[in-house]
């Protein structure tokens, strides 16, 4: 009976509140205290037998307490680095793809406005084939570098992959977008010894919780989409300059539907979520480097 008083607490602390596992303790505790009594006819018998069980009972719960916050705190570090690219430092794209129904929401209470900048390193796959990889990496790192110091306050930089880095802001306008992007442009070109072309798209947020808003996947993914566009306009344009364009306003469900619309079916499959986007389909990553026009 003692043996199974002196498991449950431990038992419990794997997955318990602290309060829950105090409880526990204390509850194990008294158990034990009148189970001893009834068998001890001493009170130093008492005393000593108590002792020994409130260890029996105290020390498993106290190492499995420190097993779970050490691996609470190893997985949350995973987490982090799982969303950071290891050679600039930056959010990848999984990080961005994370944090970005944050990132609208901070919008939304805002300006309402969004701006999405996509800068594309010219030239970048001629610096691999001729100085190599290492030199490639070396570009990136002072490209993002660049990028890193110039950025408004308050923006979310991310390496978007490959030679693409990706800026999102919270702006009133183009004009401030178009004056966002023209200083990140002229800050490369004067610290790194690259250039970029920088493609971009604006649009008014408006949040809603009807069936008929787009959801966090799908704002991001026009957003992208769009900005991708102008980035091969601004090649096409000759390289280091850049493209802007302001679309509709965008309505965004910020994922609390409301009760009509959650009882509701889908009228259409849903869309392939981005994560499914980039990463279930490897082949599309290597094309980002090889496609005509965005070198």
């Amino acid at each position: 009976m003692l043996a199974i008083v002196a498991v449950i607490p431990a038992i419990g602390a794997i997955t318990a509140s602290p309060r829950l596992i105090l409880s526990h303790l204390a509850l194990a505790s008294a158990c034990t205290a009148v189970v001893l009594a009834t068998l001890a006819h001493t009170v130093p018998t008492f005393l000593i037998s108590f002792g020994a069980m409130f260890g029996v009972i105290v020390v498993p719960v106290f190492l499995v307490v420190a097993l779970r916050k050490s691996m609470e705190a190893v997985l949350d570090q995973q987490t982090r680095l799982c969303g950071i690219d290891p050679l600039t430092g930056l959010l990848n794209r999984r990080g961005f793809l994370i944090r970005a129904s944050q990132l609208l929401s901070a919008a939304r209470s805002s300006t309402g406005w969004i701006g999405i900048l996509l800068l594309d390193v010219d030239h970048f796959k001629r610096i691999n084939d001729e100085y190599g990889h290492l030199a490639g990496d070396g570009v990136l790192l002072s490209a993002a570098a660049a990028i890193r110091e110039h950025a408004p306050v308050g923006s979310e930089v991310c390496r978007y992959g490959g030679e693409e880095f990706l800026l999102f802001h919270v702006v009133r306008d183009q004009e401030e977008l178009w004056r966002c992007a023209e200083r990140l442009r002229a800050a490369v070109a004067a610290t790194a010894p690259v250039t970029v072309s920088v493609g971009g798209v604006c649009a008014p947020l408006m949040s809603s919780r009807n069936g008929s808003a787009h959801s966090t996947d799908d704002v991001i993914g026009n957003l992208l989409g769009r900005a991708d566009e102008c980035v091969y306009r601004a090649k096409e344009s000759g390289r280091d300059t850049t493209v802007i364009d302001t679309i509709d306003p965008i309505v965004w469900n910020d994922g609390t539907l409301s009760s009509h619309a959650a009882e509701d079916p889908p009228a259409s499959p849903p869309s392939a979520s981005l994560y499914e986007v980039f990463y279930q389909r490897p082949a599309d990553l290597v094309e980002m480097e090889t496609r005509p026009g965005r070198s």
